[in-house]
């Protein structure tokens, strides 16, 4: 898909069983359950998605996790740089910075609680909760048009409620507001978010109906132009 003048192309990582309470917190098990059906064991299905960035000489690949990406027809060597959302820890970030040995690697620790352009329209920001706790997101501006990766803030299109947080996150209440201000911007700016764990919907723009109810109208992953 066309965003002014970045390419974007989102990248399957695989998909991998999680225990529903780990991604979706507090939430009962009645609200989620149907849209993500748990398996004997608790677990539900989730992706693991990349998004491919590109613009004139330069590819950046942002992903929520360390891991192996499916680039096509990009050769791992092309990519300039490498954002991943989440630390895996020493040896996966390790591994997957040397699977991409041209790339410089943006990690959480490496931003503190400032915003970073890393190339013209191309900005790391902290999301809720810091990015020591809620990770980076990262958000394209071009042509008056948005797109955002936002991680486990936002890690299905399920999670567009202020309340749906994944389990773990410290600091609940600075992260419900942190949520609250993040997900009224990607309304009111009509960003095209990408919802990395999301097995189904894989990007959309969050709309609110005229009685405030916010739901994720999904783009195909095929459209031409934002």
């Amino acid at each position: 898909m066309r965003l002014g003048e970045f390419r974007l192309e989102l990248v399957d990582g695989g998909t991998e069983r999680v225990a529903g309470e780990a991604i979706f917190g507090v939430i009962p098990e009645a609200l989620w359950d149907r849209r993500f059906p748990p398996d004997a064991a608790g677990r539900v299905l989730l992706s693991r998605r990349g998004l491919l960035v590109r613009s004139a000489g330069f590819t950046a690949l942002v992903a929520g996790f360390p891991g192996r990406y499916d680039l096509g027809r990009t050769p791992a060597h092309d990519v300039d740089a490498l954002v991943l959302s989440r630390s895996g820890g020493p040896d996966p970030d390790a591994a997957m910075a040397s699977a991409h040995p041209r790339a410089g690697v943006y990690l959480p620790d490496s931003l503190g609680e400032a915003e970073r352009e890393i190339r013209p329209g191309m900005t790391l920001f902290p999301l809720p909760g810091g990015a020591a706790a809620g990770g980076l997101g990262v958000r394209l501006d071009s042509d008056g048009r948005t797109a955002a990766y936002l991680a486990d803030a936002l890690p299905t299109a399920a999670h567009v409620p202020t309340a749906w947080l994944v389990a773990g996150d410290a600091y609940p209440v600075d992260l419900v507001q942190g949520k609250k201000r993040l997900v009224d911007r990607a309304v009111r700016e009509r960003w095209l978010c990408v919802f990395w764990r999301d097995p189904d919907v894989a990007w959309g723009t969050i709309v609110e109906s005229a009685r405030g109810v916010r739901r994720v109208h999904g783009v195909a992953r095929d459209r031409e132009e934002y």
